[in-house]
């Protein structure tokens, strides 16, 4: 029903020459597109939203179109896409000194080039977000870049940065009382030390992972 006002009043604001309306039903029919699962169709608006923003220089719609389209490509698995829409996004949040932006696109590029495989750039873009959350005092994605950066040293081998990392994943988690990723931090531990050869140590936090997995 929502969509069908949304593209009944489309229609109005073009006739009637209002941007700035047409501008924000895209955007809005994007989202109601994307929370159907219609993501191509959620992409087609997105793009509207984006070319139009572009055509009135509204640098602030092009950075929030530039961050729907790069959750939707992530979203559809293209994360080439993806990551290049999140950068402009980046490059947006940046210019506008927008810190709370800026560490959402490091955390998306974050988590975009670690599935690309392109660990080194992955590590860059979590150390922001991590100075970032910080910064901002943000405790709960200070918690989950910890595991991030954690999984990205893995991936690079750099196996005893990662325990570090991880290690900090599990007080953060213990912290908040967060079973569940305390559960995720100690099997990453074990995962870890076994690559290290250190079999006690994996024993201890993969048997600290299967109780919590009983417990849940």
């Amino acid at each position: 029903m929502a969509i069908n006002y949304y593209e009944n009043g489309l229609e109005i604001f073009k006739n009637l020459g209002d941007k700035d309306c047409e501008l924000r039903v895209y955007n809005s029919l994007g989202r109601s597109y994307c929370r159907l699962g219609n993501f191509q169709t959620a992409v087609d608006y997105y793009q509207r939203h984006l070319k139009l923003a572009q055509e009135m220089r509204h640098r602030g719609q092009i950075g929030l179109a530039c961050e729907n389209l790069g959750n939707i490509y992530d979203e559809l698995g293209n994360f080439k896409e993806a990551i290049d829409y999140h950068e402009r996004h980046l490059e947006i949040a940046r210019e506008f000194g927008d810190r709370e932006e800026e560490k959402k696109a490091c955390g998306k590029l974050g988590n975009d080039c670690q599935v690309d495989a392109d660990f080194q750039k992955a590590k860059e873009y979590y150390e922001l977000c991590l100075e970032i959350c910080i910064e901002l005092g943000d405790k709960d994605g200070e918690g989950c870049t910890y595991g991030c950066l954690g999984s990205t040293y893995y991936s690079l081998g750099d196996f005893q940065k990662a325990l570090d990392y991880f290690d900090r994943h599990l007080q953060y988690a213990r912290n908040i009382g967060d079973k569940a990723r305390e559960g995720r931090a100690c099997d990453s531990l074990g995962t870890t030390y076994r690559m290290l050869g250190n079999f006690q140590k994996a024993m201890d936090y993969h048997e600290l992972h299967l109780e919590i997995a009983k417990q849940l």
